[in-house]
């Protein structure tokens, strides 16, 4: 069982699903797309598994939900994949948002602890995301000059 499947154990089956296989890439949600919005957009990106929803009509939805290991590599790792699963909703009206939230609430949750010195740890899972962002936008980018 990989980390990622451990984290996301207890998630339903059905918001699940949009995190396997093409689903998230080619669902018709996309507003560029269809032009049509779709309703249930909520329960796509509630199944990422750093993403905790909120109450109905609370505080919405905590978008880096997140508890690092302590064991750096592995949550650097972990980050990465998180990070690919969520570029999947660039492609939607909500993408660039949710990249926004997601961003927000990691500066929100603050350090992953201190040192021994009172130094705050950095969150390696939160790293590892960024670092997953930046080397998509990376090839991307460089992708988009070779056609230029």
């Amino acid at each position: 069982m990989t980390a990622t499947s451990k984290r996301t154990k207890g998630k339903s089956a059905k918001s699940a699903q949009y995190l396997s296989g093409n689903d998230l890439f080619h669902h018709p949600a996309a507003v560029t797309l269809t032009g049509k919005v779709d309703k249930h957009y909520d329960s796509k990106f509630v199944a990422l598994p750093f993403v905790r929803p909120g109450k109905r009509g609370g505080n919405g939805h905590r978008f880096w939900s997140v508890k690092p290991s302590g064991k750096y590599q592995e949550d650097f790792a972990q980050g990465r994949d998180w990070a690919r699963l969520a570029v999947g909703f660039l492609k939607y009206n909500i993408g660039a948002s949710l990249i926004a939230y997601i961003v927000a609430d990691m500066i929100k949750a603050g350090p992953a602890g201190k040192y021994a010195n009172g130094e705050p740890k950095v969150d390696a899972l939160a790293i590892g995301f960024v670092t997953e962002l930046a080397d998509q936008i990376k090839f991307y980018r460089g992708e988009m000059l070779r056609v230029a």
